[in-house]
């Protein structure tokens, strides 16, 4: 059953699309083996309450790929809305990391923040749990991977319902291992007011990074639900977006106007980098190719 947070889901209510002279949108950014559907409880609501909202379709070939369909996302919102939000989820936040720049706002829900110089397969000994390594799959070919049917339940979907399980899993899609070998150059948070989301029954990936990362950016929600928010609390993840597309409206670029900066803008102090770690036990000891693929996954 969908889980609530200790609050209860917050009642919604219309926001005037253009408060302030500010139209706002929304652009999700799903994660790894994943496409826009998973938005689908998600857009609707966004919808009503006034904003304007596209969840993108990654090609989840390289990171440079995925990290263009933001840009352009971004890019073709801002020709009807005068401030963006950029929302990624899982592997998710490594793409807006890498091409949020133009966004207004960024908001990190369960997801990896690599920084300069890291790739999303560096942060995984950070993140990774038993039930994550478990649940991936390398496909034969060798460059590619997905997602075990039968032990990715418990650890991205242990809080959905038995339809949601069935419908997610009929539309996974296998992913590249370059989206996951591309170091960041300059990441986005640092220059984009960033919040964070933590999954604090999250199986897939571990709380313990999720509140490092939030603890870092200053402005966080803690939800009762599993990796796959979406679809496990939807009604919060929505009434979070919302406040934060709000408070874009009023403020805009971080100025405040009511509302606390310091719970928009990272800090100053540096991410802790991994220094090592082992990989996924499944996929240790395989051998670097031509390309400088390295095997490695987050959600």
């Amino acid at each position: 059953m969908p889980a609530d947070d200790d609050e209860g889901p917050r009642d919604m209510q219309r926001i005037t699309p253009a408060l302030g002279g500010r139209r706002i949108g929304v652009v999700l950014v799903h994660g790894a083996c994943h496409g826009s559907w998973c938005w689908e409880n998600v857009v609707d609501p966004v919808r009503s309450a006034g904003l304007e909202v596209h969840a993108v379709d990654l090609p989840l070939t390289s990171l440079s790929n995925d990290a263009d369909v933001v840009r352009s996302a971004v890019r073709a919102m801002k020709e009807s809305c005068e401030a963006v939000l950029v929302v990624g989820h899982s592997y998710g936040g490594v793409v807006i990391t890498a091409g949020g720049h133009e966004a207004d706002a960024l908001m990190y829900c369960a997801a990896s923040m690599p920084d300069a110089g890291q790739a999303a397969s560096d942060v995984v000994p950070q993140l990774t749990t038993p039930e994550l390594e478990s649940s991936l799959a390398v496909h034969e070919d060798g460059v590619t991977f997905g997602l075990d049917p039968v032990r990715a339940v418990p650890a991205f979907y242990g809080m959905c319902t038995a339809a949601q399980i069935k419908d997610v899993l009929g539309r996974l899609r296998p992913m590249h291992f370059a989206c996951m070998n591309e170091a960041i150059v300059e990441p986005a948070w640092r220059s984009v007011p960033s919040s964070y989301v933590v999954c604090t029954e999250d199986l897939a990936m571990a709380p313990a990074y999720q509140e490092g990362r939030a603890n870092f950016l200053g402005d966080a929600v803690r939800l009762r639900c599993d990796h796959s928010l979406f679809y496990s609390a939807p009604d919060q993840l929505v009434a979070r977006l919302v406040e934060v597309a709000s408070a874009g409206r009023r403020c805009g670029h971080g100025e405040s106007a009511g509302h606390d900066t310091r719970l928009l803008r990272p800090g100053t102090a540096d991410l802790h980098r991994s220094s090592g770690g082992r990989l996924p036990r499944h996929v240790r000891g395989r051998p670097q190719r031509a390309n400088g693929l390295r095997h490695a996954s987050s959600g």
